[in-house]
């Protein structure tokens, strides 16, 4: 007699089981909520701490934007921010959290796609991992910097990198992420440009 099998159908790419178990999604959504918790505790301290020396220059920079000679351009690209905050040094710092840690929670999500087909759980582990764009900070120093502007502009890069492997839905989003984020991180640090456009041929050629 012959026997006929009939071929599993291969999982796509990034296919995997989904968490399923109860424990498992409840680990999931406290996680998250963890990440939230740290993202809100740290907001909670803005209104606290200066520092009389880097941050005092930041905030300076930022006030006189073109005031002195420098190899960072970062005090163009943040006073117009800081302008529209009604130079309140709490809002700028606000927006400084909220923006490092909502663009790590994006590249999580997007990067979380390559492991997780379940679009709830990416989310959730992507919320649970956006606090730690938040290490750059140190308390007291939570406002804005030619560094966070570099980070930013990585986040951005590394965002748009990845929409452009969902093409054709990203693609145009893609590249305005990726040029906007070589400007800023020219205007940061013009070496991390250099390093940047390295790093995201490597990572559009793989």
């Amino acid at each position: 007699y012959a026997i006929s099998v009939e071929p599993r159908e291969r999982a796509g790419e990034g296919d995997t089981i989904p968490p399923s178990s109860r424990s498992a999604t409840v680990a999931l959504w406290l996680a998250a909520a963890t990440g939230t918790g740290i993202v809100l505790s740290l907001l909670a301290l803005v209104g606290r701490g200066f520092d009389l020396t880097d941050e005092a220059f930041y905030l300076n920079a930022v006030a006189w934007a073109g005031g002195r000679a420098s190899s960072t351009s970062f005090d163009f690209v943040l006073r117009p921010v800081f302008l529209a905050l009604g130079e309140d040094i709490v809002l700028y710092r606000v927006f400084a959290i909220v923006m490092t840690a909502g663009l790590t929670g994006v590249a999580s999500f997007l990067l979380l796609r390559i492991v997780l087909s379940d679009g709830s759980a990416r989310a959730g582990v992507a919320i649970a991992l956006a606090p730690t764009g938040l290490l750059f900070y140190s308390f007291p120093l939570l406002t804005p910097s030619y560094n966070a502007l570099a980070l930013w502009a990585l986040l951005a890069i590394l965002i748009g990198v990845l929409l452009l492997r969902m093409r054709p839905p990203g693609l145009v989003a893609a590249w305005v992420l990726i040029g906007a984020g070589g400007w800023l991180a020219f205007m940061a640090k013009p070496p991390t440009a250099g390093a940047a456009a390295l790093a995201a041929l490597l990572l559009m050629a793989a």
